[in-house]
């Protein structure tokens, strides 16, 4: 892979008399430094900042992030990051998109590279590093990133670097009229997409006796992909009840999509969905959870939902519903 070239080299003043810093310089420096500053993006939208290691390889600055560690879980849900790195003169400060690394040949560069700047053995298998890692980087596999830069900040420390901005040549999602693509895990939740007549009830428990479901539930994807709309038009007895449901996006970390309903009794709920490789559903909350099977070529569902009043210690049956799909 060629090393990444900015497009633009910009003073961040005008005024600035100091001798100009090179890319060059910058990109040696990076190549370099010891200790990195790597700032995620939490799903919430605020920022996590952490100490990495980090090697130049292939002429990219490349991190790596235990799957489970929170900078893992951020990285693999949304690639926009920044690295930052100090050192004599001038500190620099690179904006971009974290893509996770997996060609075996490139990875084991990137553990050469480890190895010779940090005396960090680890090997490669299955797709990711294996070594014993800081206690702050949690356990392996450790997944290795390669951050391609949008834009870099040079701040010069002293007189003898002024203060620099170096812009990129944009990844082909982020181009004038190339919007992003939905992740390719977004596909199984097509199997929910459709309107589907609802028949069921509402078990008999300590809350009263058997309470009959009707209506309709439909699944829709927003414009774009990335998210899944679910809106829910029923009658739990003589109650009419209305849920919109959001479903995604896919988050590659837990291997789970995020579910948010809101409904008009002022419920808030937040679950999270898995599917098997069956084509099995399975939705589950702090105080509720269902199983969802398709069935009958993609044209019937049941679900059957668990309901918890001690924080999920024990399970009770809750509803049963059968879907049929109408269109």
């Amino acid at each position: 892979m060629a090393d990444h070239e900015p497009m633009a080299a910009q003073p961040f003043s005008a005024d600035d008399a100091r001798p100009p810093a090179s890319w060059a310089e910058a990109r040696r420096r990076l190549e370099e430094a010891g200790t990195y500053w790597l700032a995620t993006v939490r799903p919430d939208g605020r920022p996590h900042v952490v100490p990495v290691l980090a090697v130049w390889v292939d002429g990219a600055l490349h991190v790596s992030a235990g799957a489970g560690t929170r900078k893992g879980r951020n990285l693999a849900r949304d690639p926009r990051c920044v690295v930052a790195t100090g050192g004599p003169s001038l500190d620099l400060v690179l904006e971009g998109r974290a893509a996770k690394v997996t060609d075996e040949a490139r990875l084991r560069r990137v553990a050469e590279a480890y190895a010779a700047k940090y005396r960090w053995p680890v090997t490669v298998r299955d797709g990711a590093l294996h070594g014993d890692g800081a206690p702050t980087a949690g356990p392996p596999p450790y997944d290795v990133y390669e951050v391609t830069p949008t834009t870099a900040f040079g701040f010069g420390t002293d007189e003898s670097l002024n203060a620099m901005r170096w812009r990129f040549q944009p990844a082909p999602s982020e181009g004038p009229g190339r919007p992003p693509t939905p992740r390719p895990e977004n596909r199984p939740l097509d199997a929910l997409v459709g309107t589907w007549r609802s028949e069921g009830e509402i078990l008999a428990g300590p809350s009263g006796p058997a309470t009959r479901i009707t209506g309709t539930d439909a699944y829709e994807w927003l414009p774009g992909g990335f998210f899944l709309l679910h809106h829910v038009d029923v009658h739990v007895g003589d109650q009419k009840v209305d849920v919109v449901e959001v479903i995604g996006g896919y988050d590659a970390a837990a291997g789970t999509y995020p579910m948010r309903s809101f409904d008009n009794q002022g419920n808030f709920v937040t679950m999270q969905a898995r599917v098997s490789e069956a084509g099995v559903w399975t939705f589950t909350g702090e105080s509720e959870r269902s199983t969802l099977v398709v069935g009958d070529g993609g044209t019937t569902m049941t679900a059957h939902w668990e309901q918890s009043s001690d924080g999920g210690s024990t399970w009770r049956p809750w509803m049963e519903v059968r879907f049929t799909k109408v269109s």
